[in-house]
């Protein structure tokens, strides 16, 4: 067996390298895991690694009112589990643990009196289980969580060498849990810009230098599904407008790379980056049956990110004079006090109708739409109707 020795205080402890080099990785799978089976593959291979009966990791403690995120391989006593998220985990005495330090239950509890205790009797003994192993961990951030591990009572109390070994596995845990949680914390300000682009029309499109569509927003899919001058083919290439406009549209986007690549041979050079400035963003227009402006397209180049594979991207904003740009009368209300009849109006100016088309829309009068437009005026402060459409496309209800 390939072994390493580590040292604490006057013992040794001797480890399994190639057990340790398998707990790592099960580690740092965690964040890629399935959402339904984060940390699973960890779990697992350290159920297996300390002979355990169970694995827990807790990310969030329970607390009342609030199950916690606790994650474990799941084995027959899942109501025992649930009571433990919901009730004894407040009885728990593995709990605020020096961190990074790997402790028995036993080291922390007096056994024959603990063996009397409502945790012992009604929870642990409940599911045959004896010995537990418990480590806590804190990262840069000052975020907390708990490992556990345990075995039955037919089985042998844990190691100095198992608690070595946990205690040599946390730094790898720590680090794939702060990977997973940027992951997470850049998904959701990616959705929350993605809305935005969605509740304006804003189409976006990221595509490969051969034309391979790798991303699009729901607004970009709703454009594409009409099939009004963009569509992808079967290959998953974009196909833009017509053949002579997807023609020269290809020329721009290749137009747009070369200045990429000269700039990176240049050494980034002043010079080279001036002309890399200048052709970095484009526009671009496709002629539609419904429009006589067309569809517009702004094409902006994305250098190729750090990764071994990574090629230049160009991502292309859709902007359609036919879709509306606002959906939603509530923050209109919230933001300038108009009732929910003046905000309609509002909202159909808005989105390109006349006066005379607003109220036929809301069934009134052209009269009333006209007393709805003269509170607005005086709630907004503003005098004329194309100035109060521009304050509501300017304003933050265009992406809420």
């Amino acid at each position: 067996m390939n072994t390493i020795t580590a040292r604490s205080k006057n013992k040794k402890a001797v480890m399994d390298y190639q057990l340790l080099n398998q707990l790592a990785l099960a580690c740092h799978q965690g964040p890629v895991d399935e959402e339904s089976r984060l940390w699973q593959t960890f779990l697992e291979t350290a159920k297996d690694a300390f002979n355990a009966q169970y694995v827990t990791l807790l990310l969030r403690p329970p607390s009342d009112g609030d199950k916690g995120v606790v994650l474990n391989v799941f084995a027959p006593y899942l109501d025992t589990y649930h009571s433990y998220r919901g009730h004894y985990y407040s009885q728990d005495p593995l709990v605020d643990l020096p961190p990074g330090k790997a402790l028995c239950l036993d080291e922390v509890v007096k056994m024959d009196d603990f063996r009397q205790t409502d945790y012992y009797q009604n929870f642990l003994y409940q599911v045959e289980t004896e010995y537990i192993l418990g480590v806590d961990f804190e990262d840069a951030s000052g975020f907390r969580g708990s490992l556990r591990v345990t075995r039955s009572r037919g089985d042998s109390n844990f190691s100095f060498d198992d608690k070595a070994l946990l205690e040599a596995v946390i730094p790898h845990l720590v680090l794939s849990i702060e990977h997973y949680s940027r992951r997470v914390n850049l998904e959701t300000h990616l959705a929350a810009y993605q809305a935005a682009f969605d509740q304006m029309a804003l189409g976006c499109l990221v595509v490969k230098p051969d034309m391979q569509v790798q991303s699009k927003n729901q607004a970009a899919s709703l454009f594409l599904n009409e099939r009004r001058g963009l569509a992808i083919q079967p290959d998953g290439r974009l196909q833009v407008g017509t053949r002579a406009e997807h023609k020269a549209f290809s020329a721009l986007i290749a137009s747009m790379l070369g200045s990429l690549e000269s700039y990176e041979a240049a050494g980034e050079s002043l010079e080279a980056a001036e002309i890399y400035e200048q052709n970095s963003v484009n526009a671009f227009r496709i002629q539609t049956i419904d429009s006589l402006v067309g569809v517009g397209l702004l094409c902006r180049v994305l250098p190729p990110s750090s990764t071994p594979d990574a090629s230049p991207s160009v991502v292309i904003f859709i902007s359609d004079p036919v879709r509306p740009k606002l959906s939603t009368t509530r923050l209109l209300e919230q933001l300038f006090g108009l009732t929910h009849s003046e905000a309609r109006l509002c909202l159909l100016l808005a989105n390109g109708a006349t006066l005379d088309e607003a109220a036929q829309t809301l069934e009134v009068t052209r009269n009333t739409a006209k007393t709805h437009l003269s509170a607005a005026f005086a709630k907004t402060g503003v005098a004329r109707q194309p100035a109060l459409v521009q304050l509501i496309l300017r304003s933050v209800a265009s992406i809420g």
